[in-house]
């Protein structure tokens, strides 16, 4: 009788027919985790190109005085439509914080770092966005909200798990009134 029993525990021992759906369990948990961190940390990275794309397209407007010298709206709305037409398809325009500033010259660039409020939101400054040939600051802010609490643990740097992003661009209009003057002659 022992040695009927003994052949068993022996050939349950060599039996390994659940050995892959054990091993499979085991691994799949944490493969899952950097998968989907992998796609996390990618739409993060993307959005953060995104934003940094759609800042210098709308800075653009401002460069070359199509949003000063606009028959249509505001300055700042025409700045706004840029913005929001090159960001909108990873980043919600509706959630955008944007800063431009008149400055007498680059140099004063480093007198006007970020500021945020106690909620984590860019501090309103106005919009300026300057005349011929002026050194304008534009920043614009978004606060992307991360998905996989594992990621947003980790990458979070606000309320509710989510990233900070922030593009900054200084420029010197081109001096469009020339064109101006030259018409009026």
């Amino acid at each position: 009788m022992l040695s009927g029993a003994g052949n068993w525990v022996r050939q349950a021992i060599k039996q390994d027919d659940g050995a892959t759906a054990v091993e499979f369990a085991l691994v799949s948990a944490p493969f899952l985790f950097l998968l989907i961190g992998i796609i996390e940390m990618s739409l993060m990275f993307a959005a953060s190109s995104t934003l940094h794309a759609g800042t210098n397209e709308a800075a653009r407007m401002i460069r070359t005085g199509q949003a000063q010298q606009t028959s249509v709206g505001t300055p700042e709305d025409i700045f706004r439509g840029e913005l929001c037409r090159n960001v909108n398809v990873l980043l919600n325009c509706d959630l955008l914080q944007y800063q431009v500033v008149a400055l007498d010259r680059f140099a004063d660039f480093a007198d006007y770092a970020a500021t945020f409020d106690e909620d984590g939101n860019l501090e309103e400054s106005g919009f300026d966005a300057g005349g011929s040939s002026s050194v304008v600051l534009v920043r614009v802010a978004y606060r992307y909200p991360l998905l996989v609490p594992l990621v947003g643990n980790i990458m979070s740097d606000g309320p509710g798990m989510s990233k900070m992003f922030v593009s900054t661009v200084v420029i010197q209009s081109e001096p469009y009134d020339i064109f101006e003057e030259m018409e009026n002659m």
